[in-house]
């Protein structure tokens, strides 16, 4: 189809352009031909608001694309405001907020999105690195500083879910230690199963793959796996459920167990509908009785 109204020899930065607005419209033809990616440095002054500015924005669009330089940390929500046009939220992929994934210094690569969760920064290229490897957390914290805290790059703490960390100083404070990992908040840590205290604290500078639940960390350091050995209610990936004669009754006749603790299971007689060892062995005794009448030797007579 023939173009209506054609814009011909567009000059831009001394190449010359033909535009159809069939195909483009005015700002989407100045975001793709005068720079293709914007580039723009960071100027935020507080942590999750960024802040920055090109002299060629001047409105948000589908599309927009920068490279943004990061010169302030992200937060629990991350916002990015150009030429003061508006704050959008940064996603990095989906519904999944860009919080502090990203160190002071990175680039990354940014597109405007008008239609999605109400306007929108989106990452481009990124992935949910949970679902991929095993993310590397180095922990620097003093060896006597229980509440320890770590680093990593592009990972976001979730539950059920392994982490490599690398813990730099032993441990010498005896007491409950816990494990902050990219300002996610402190979470308890268990050794061997049993929470830390001042009577279970030996975490030696090291290598670990940890498990995370939800709620705790779960080191090991007594050469076992950590995947569901660690003590706590619900690690066992499939619960495991006796019933006795169907029982539906928790502890009398149904008996589960998570892996939280050892379980002793009382299978009786009784619980099972069997005939006791008592009974079992008057019948013994009857059955024998009878065995030791004599058999009658003489002839029977009708009557």
């Amino acid at each position: 189809m023939a173009a209506t109204n054609p814009i011909s020899n567009l000059t831009i930065d001394g190449a010359t352009y033909d535009l159809d607005p069939d195909y483009l419209g005015g700002k989407e033809a100045s975001g793709y031909l005068k720079r293709g990616i914007f580039y723009v440095e960071g100027s935020s002054t507080a942590d999750g608001t960024w802040l920055g500015s090109h002299t060629d924005i001047t409105e948000y669009f589908d599309g927009l694309t920068i490279l943004y330089k990061i010169n302030k940390a992200g937060a629990s929500t991350t916002t990015l405001n150009i030429n003061s046009l508006g704050a959008k939220t940064v996603y990095r992929y989906g519904t999944t907020k860009v919080t502090t994934q990203y160190p002071v210094n990175s680039v990354i690569i940014l597109a405007y999105m008008a239609d999605l969760n109400s306007g929108c920064w989106m990452v481009l290229g990124d992935y949910d690195s949970n679902t991929n490897t095993v993310p590397s957390v180095q922990c620097e914290t003093a060896a006597a500083t229980a509440a320890k805290v770590g680093s990593c790059t592009n990972h976001t703490l979730t539950a059920k879910s392994y982490v490599h960390v690398n813990i730099r100083y032993t441990n010498t404070a005896k007491s409950a230690i816990t494990l902050n990992i990219d300002s996610a908040g402190a979470k308890p840590i268990y050794l061997n199963g049993s929470a830390t205290s001042s009577s279970n604290y030996s975490l030696t500078a090291g290598t670990y793959i940890a498990y995370y639940d939800g709620t705790n960390f779960y080191f090991r350091t007594d050469g076992k796996l950590t995947a569901d050995i660690t003590g706590a209610a619900g690690k066992v990936t499939n619960k495991m459920t006796v019933k006795l004669n169907g029982g539906t009754t928790e502890g009398t006749n149904l008996f589960t167990y998570d892996g939280s603790a050892a379980k002793t299971i009382n299978i009786t007689p009784t619980s099972i509908g069997a005939a006791s060892s008592t009974a079992l062995n008057d019948l013994a005794s009857r059955v024998q009785a009878l065995e030791s009448i004599p058999a009658y030797a003489g002839a029977y007579q009708e009557v």
